[in-house]
């Protein structure tokens, strides 16, 4: 079995637990989602020149123009992660959909969503719906509370895969949002099993994905196969590195991942660094 790893993309202690967690497997592979066209700028990314917070941008050709940014600060576990695999000489690899296909989808779903207007009532999302659940004002406040502070050994990882199953229970209800993940987990399902068939030994490949994606990441279930893969629509894109801030990695500026407060979030990585 492949060891799965749930986190949030912007989680100081998942950053911190999956350095433990990685020091613990000695995997031989490294696999992080995020777009898998984009393993070339990992060395980039992790050079010591570059000073996060950065971000991947893949955009579209044609007009009009689609992109697809992820963000990434020191604190984030999928660098944490990568900065992990080349400081121990691990192969390091992105197995999400690539951005031709990513966009692709997104260019298919803009001109197959209806319009909406003032009147229709505004939709809650399933993260929503957890912060509900136990009374907190905001799925941000949720995790904070709930994984932030917390460095007992493993247990992040475990409470993780827990919500992800949580997650995935109340998502089942919204057919075009769970598409999109059944799609995207199929499909890094099918970068895992090309890894075990190049020869790393199953509980050798470390997988970081987000909370929702881990309980599926699993090789008993079916991964993408050509066909469907050959199926999916593609945009022509490209992708780039660009410099990014502590403002747009805050929800305050929409990011709908962000945090309250970034730099503070830097702060408690340092702290927990330090001991």
């Amino acid at each position: 079995m492949v060891q799965v790893f749930g986190t949030r993309h912007l989680s100081p202690a998942g950053a911190w637990h999956v350095r433990a967690f990685l020091d613990r497997v000695k995997p031989t592979l490294v696999q992080i989602e995020g777009l898998s066209d984009a393993n070339e700028l990992i060395e980039h990314i992790c050079d010591r020149r570059t000073r996060p917070p950065v971000a991947i941008l893949a955009y579209t050709q044609a007009v009009p123009i689609r992109t697809i940014v992820y963000p990434l600060a020191r604190y984030s576990p999928e660098y944490q992660a990568m900065a992990w695999a080349l400081e121990h000489d691990v192969e390091v690899e992105l197995i999400d959909l690539p951005s031709d296909i990513f966009l692709g989808l997104l260019v298919r779903e803009h001109d197959a969503e209806p319009e909406t207007t003032a009147d229709d009532p505004p939709r809650k999302s399933t993260y929503d719906a957890i912060a509900e659940r136990f009374g907190e004002p905001s799925y941000t406040s949720y995790w904070e509370r709930h994984f932030e502070h917390n460095l007992a050994d493993d247990s992040y990882r475990s409470a993780a895969l827990e919500l992800g199953r949580g997650l995935r229970e109340l998502e089942a209800g919204k057919p075009r949002d769970f598409a999109e993940n059944l799609v995207r987990e199929a499909f890094m399902r099918r970068q895992v099993e090309k890894a075990i068939k190049r020869g790393h030994a199953p509980d050798k490949i470390a997988v970081l994905v987000g909370a929702f994606h881990a309980p599926v990441i699993d090789t008993a279930l079916p991964a993408m196969t050509d066909a469907e893969l050959e199926k999916l629509p593609r945009a022509e894109t490209k992708l780039t590195l660009m410099p990014y801030s502590y403002f747009r990695l805050s929800s305050q500026s929409g990011y709908g991942a962000g945090n309250h407060a970034p730099a503070y979030f830097e702060m408690l990585w340092d702290a927990m660094q330090a001991g």
